[in-house]
């Protein structure tokens, strides 16, 4: 009603840019919080992070009902990260296309005809259960020692390049990826030194310009927390570098 009596009130359309992000409408949301923006008002401030948040998930292109819902968290989890993996890089399909070799090798996706996959204890019943099953069957992400999967665990842009490197390692069947930047004398990140346990996937990722790390200070940021629009960001820069591989 405050937008109908007055289309140029501030307020109003800051609240009309919210519930246009909130409805998954990201190019309405970013129209509404850039005009809040250049008001330079009482409501430019949060309306400027809005605006940000609005333009990184339009950058990001969220394809699926899930990717829309995910761009909109502040920090993702381990179940996240498997629907994630699953729905917007929709993994099946892409293992599925990868080149037959006559070694007898078989495809991820022709390997769950007949594989039988463990549940861990705490996926059982768990919303995302369905898409943890298949990051396991791939081989992409892995069941604790003790059983658990600790799909509510926050991911960090450390153990983010480490999925990605592990993704990039079973679509190319390639293992010397793991190791391609073991031995550095010196750390490519101002934060990070080069015997870090998630060193060589953090190499690999900004080499290939799947992830990114602050131009002036070089730091990665390992312990960062990684939002649901930076995931969807990440997993466009890596549909890139497989698209180049295959």
């Amino acid at each position: 009603k405050a937008l109908k009596r007055d289309e140029a009130h501030e307020g109003a359309m800051y609240w009309s840019g919210v519930a246009h992000l909130y409805n998954y409408q990201f190019d309405e949301a970013e129209d509404y919080f850039r005009k809040v923006v250049n008001k330079r008002g009482d409501y430019a401030g949060k309306a400027d992070a809005k605006w940000k948040l609005a333009q990184k998930i339009v950058r990001a292109m969220p394809g699926t009902p899930a990717g829309k819902k995910m761009a909109l968290k502040e920090k993702i989890n381990r179940a996240d990260l498997a629907v994630l993996f699953a729905e917007e890089l929709k993994i099946g399909v892409l293992f599925d296309r990868m080149p037959v070799q006559n070694t007898g090798f078989q495809t991820p996706g022709q390997a769950t005809q007949t594989a039988n996959v463990t549940v861990p204890n705490d996926a059982i019943n768990h919303w995302a259960e369905t898409w943890i099953k298949d990051m396991i069957r791939y081989g992409i992400m892995d069941i604790e020692p003790d059983g658990n999967f600790y799909p509510d665990d926050t991911i960090n842009r450390a153990l983010y390049a480490l999925a990605v490197q592990r993704l990039l390692v079973v679509a190319t069947r390639d293992e010397s990826i793991e190791t391609q930047y073991f031995g550095e004398a010196q750390s490519r990140f101002s934060d990070v030194p080069s015997s870090h346990f998630a060193y060589n996937a953090m190499a690999l990722c900004t080499e290939r310009g799947i992830m990114q790390v602050d131009m002036m200070t070089r730091k990665f940021n390992p312990a960062g927390d990684v939002t649901g629009a930076d995931a969807l960001l990440i997993i466009r820069e890596l549909q890139t570098s497989l698209r180049m591989t295959f």
